[in-house]
């Protein structure tokens, strides 16, 4: 079992290698020196588009016309709860 501080170092190379273009955290994985497991996604970043495995995400889809594949979406949600005293 890895301690926090891999955790915190592998961390850092993924968040790097987004960064170069056309890297891989494997990639990166291995110029830092830290050991990733063999069956890690890969994550990268060509031009704009991100690719995962080597596939683009979301590939073919569009939505209201417009093209999101290799997009990154996200959702934004608030989870609340709410004391009804009165």
């Amino acid at each position: 079992m890895q301690d926090r501080s891999s955790h915190c170092r592998l961390l850092a190379v993924a968040l790097g290698a987004l960064a170069l273009p056309g890297w891989t955290v494997q990639q990166a994985a291995a110029q830092a020196g830290v050991k990733v497991a063999a069956h890690s996604t890969g994550v990268s970043i060509r031009g704009e588009d991100f690719y995962i495995d080597g596939k683009p995400t979301y590939a073919g889809r569009v939505w209201q016309g417009h093209r999101v594949e290799g997009l990154l979406l996200n959702a934004r949600m608030v989870n609340g709860i709410f004391d009804a005293t009165r």
